[in-house]
């Protein structure tokens, strides 16, 4: 899977050379996408962001692995 990724104004942006669809992230959505650069377990994301944004951590896990599968059904992403 080959996708070109960019920062603008604090978001990602991102586009799939395979599938050619384009897709836009919010700050958050940004900040998963650049922890998961480098693999990363869900809970160390989870940890991280639980921090950065003092919220409940099963809402917090709940979320990212919510938007973790849409990234993963997309093909974006390879879950190890």
């Amino acid at each position: 899977m080959e996708v070109v990724a960019a920062e603008m104004d604090g978001e990602t942006v991102m586009i799939s050379i395979e599938n050619g669809k384009y897709y836009g992230m919010d700050a958050i959505a940004s900040r998963i996408w650049e922890l998961i650069e480098a693999p990363q377990s869900v809970a160390e994301v989870v940890r991280i962001l639980g921090e950065e944004y003092e919220v409940e951590q099963q809402q917090c896990q709940a979320d990212i692995v919510g938007f973790l599968d849409c990234l993963h059904k997309e093909g974006l992403i390879k879950v190890a």
